[in-house]
């Protein structure tokens, strides 16, 4: 019985680690729109208020955290197609730890069983000698 190749032992986890941070990305884009269209329309002050923080305030953090999360995600899908390419094996890596990382890895806890089931791909001799870097 043979053994897969390294190809395609690494094809499905950086498949399912670009769809998820794909997505990701999608729906922090659309948070984004929404969130700075609450700001922009006034429509921020119909919202109830929080009695230790202000609506404006709340919406200002929750951009501020789409947009920490935008580039994050952008690394995690750039080193998922990487890591399909069998390119910078480092980066590979980092998109499976960051991706393994409670509420920063993309889709939130879809992240998690996909970053480790990358790393444990990864983590194979076979996959990291056929890595160009």
């Amino acid at each position: 019985m043979s053994q897969p190749d390294p190809d395609s032992r690494v094809r499905a986890p950086a498949f399912a680690l670009a769809g998820a941070a794909a997505f990701s990305i999608l729906i922090l884009c659309v948070a984004l729109a929404f969130s700075l269209w609450l700001l922009a329309s006034g429509t921020a002050a119909m919202l109830p208020d929080s009695p230790a923080v202000s609506r404006e305030t709340t919406i200002a953090i929750r951009i501020g955290w789409e947009l920490l999360m935008l580039p994050l995600h952008g690394v995690i899908l750039f080193g998922a197609v990487r890591m399909s390419q069998r390119r910078n094996y480092a980066l590979a890596r980092v998109a499976c730890v960051v991706a393994a990382i409670p509420c920063c890895g993309p889709c939130l806890v879809l992240g998690i069983p996909i970053g480790i089931w990358g790393l444990v791909v990864l983590a194979r001799p076979e996959v990291r000698a056929s890595f160009r870097d």
